[in-house]
Parts: structure tokens; C-alpha cells; sequence
């Protein structure tokens, strides 16, 4: 698996997982969990070529989020 290949598959985990505790925590549908994950500042972090952040477990990067 190339780095890249790396990088993406980590992000989509993220974001699976970001989208699952929002769901838990507000009850909101699942269109409305990726609205907020999409459009949220975490994910403009994440998606920045060198960004730590996706070394970060999902459960801090949640916190994060919903501390926006």
C-alpha cells in the first residue's frame, strides 16, 4: 500500500468513525452526521497533504469537532 493509498484509506476511517459518534451523541440522521463532518474544520485539517491529524485517533478528533 503506497502512502497515499494509506493517507485516504486513514481518512475514510476517520470519517466513518466521526460520522458513527455524532450519530450516537444527537440522534441526527446520517445525511445531517456528514454534513457536519464535511463541513467541519477538523476535516479541512485532515485533508491538508502533510496533516498530523491523521495520525490522531477518532475519538480526540471528535472532541475536536464538536468543540468548533
Amino acid at each position: 500500500m503506497s502512502k497515499e493509498q494509506t493517507r485516504e484509506y486513514l481518512l475514510n476511517r476517520i470519517v466513518d468513525k466521526l460520522t458513527e459518534f455524532y450519530i450516537a451523541d444527537t440522534g441526527k440522521t446520517i445525511e445531517d452526521a456528514l454534513h457536519r463532518v464535511y463541513n467541519s474544520k477538523i476535516y479541512e485539517a485532515l485533508t491538508q497533504p502533510d496533516s498530523y491529524l491523521v495520525s490522531q485517533s477518532p475519538s480526540y478528533l471528535y472532541y475536536l469537532m464538536m468543540a468548533e
